[in-house]
């Protein structure tokens, strides 16, 4: 789901709000030896550093839960993993917010949104077609997320894959 917050890294911002919309990546494993995996995610040419404030990942089963990286107990068996990373970082106006608002018939005030509240929109294969402009505003720079697997107590992986917007 996309979603609109306050600005929580700068609430001292009072004339935009936070458009967090989220991307899913499928991480394979191909070896049991797997014993971590670690990313970092670049927007806009820099590293986010803060995967509380910034960004949030979660496993695709398990929603509810955090997750900061994948240590061995927590790699599943099957494979691969799915993971869903919420962008916090995206800040769009009150007033553009307010026409979003209203263009879903969504009934609250950015008034009234405090720190740790969420106003859920659409999901995003629906906000991607409806939402061309913001969009293709995300698609001018190039996005990725990089990918870090340790494989016994020597052995690493890296590898990068762009945010498809």
């Amino acid at each position: 789901m996309v979603t609109i917050l306050s600005s929580i890294k700068k609430p001292s911002i009072k004339d935009s709000v936070v458009l967090s919309i989220p991307n899913e990546f499928r991480i394979m494993i191909n070896s049991s030896d797997v014993g971590y995996i670690a990313w970092r995610y670049h927007v806009d040419g820099n590293v986010l550093p803060d995967d509380v404030f910034d960004y949030q990942v979660y496993n695709k089963q398990n929603k509810s839960k955090v997750i900061h990286n994948l240590n061995f107990d927590e790699i599943p068996k099957e494979k691969f993993i799915d993971i869903i990373i919420k962008e916090r970082n995206y800040l769009i106006s009150k007033r553009q917010a307010e026409r979003i608002l209203e263009k879903y018939k969504i009934n609250k005030s950015l008034e009234d949104l405090k720190f740790g509240d969420t106003i859920k929109l659409i999901p995003y294969q629906r906000f991607r077609i409806e939402n061309k402009e913001i969009i293709n505003s995300l698609k001018k720079n190039d996005d990725y997320i990089d990918f870090k697997a340790m494989r016994g107590k020597e052995e690493n992986f890296y590898t990068s894959k762009k945010i498809n917007w």
